[in-house]
């Protein structure tokens, strides 16, 4: 991101890419402490580095493949946007889904097979814009569920002061 745009903002540029790459370490660090404790299978805290870079990467590639970007200004804004976004959820406590198992469903193997299947297809058809959109929505994934979740949550607690008060 930084040979891309960012560089244009000068001393400004390279401390966006040293805040993506801190957090990178944080991350990084995190993930070892937390594997110390014993692996946890199901879900990440904060958005992996490999996904945070994929989103990155395939940003570049989908702007750039579809000829989307060519003003300047706007390259700077998406870009810095990407890299301080990635960056903050790297270090966030928000869950991501692991796909460490249970990927494979022992129950519905054809299903799954299919969707494999149509799944690369999708993205051999199309990758800038597929691979954009699983980085993407994997990274946006985490907030939007989080944010669920404490909706809902708050929703179920206010609820339950409605019931108490009533009787």
């Amino acid at each position: 991101s930084y040979v891309w745009a960012l560089q244009r903002l000068g001393r400004a540029g390279w401390m966006l890419a040293f805040l993506y790459l801190v957090c990178g370490a944080l991350r990084l660090a995190r993930f070892n402490v937390q594997a110390s404790y014993g692996p946890n299978t199901k879900s990440f805290t904060g958005l992996p580095i490999p996904a945070a870079a994929g989103v990155i990467a395939t940003t570049y590639l989908f702007t750039y493949g579809m000829g989307i970007m060519g003003n300047p200004k706007l390259e700077l804004v998406v870009v810095s946007v990407i890299t301080v976004g990635s960056a903050v959820l790297m270090v966030s406590n928000i869950p991501y889904v692991a796909f460490k198992e249970g990927v494979f469903n022992r129950r519905y193997p054809f299903i799954v097979l299919f969707v494999a299947i149509l799944g690369i297809v999708v993205v051999l058809s199309e990758p800038r814009v597929s691979l954009w959109v699983v980085f993407v929505g994997y990274a946006l994934w985490g907030p939007v569920s989080a944010l669920w979740r404490r909706r809902m949550g708050e929703r179920d607690e206010s609820s339950e002061e409605v019931t108490t008060e009533e009787v």
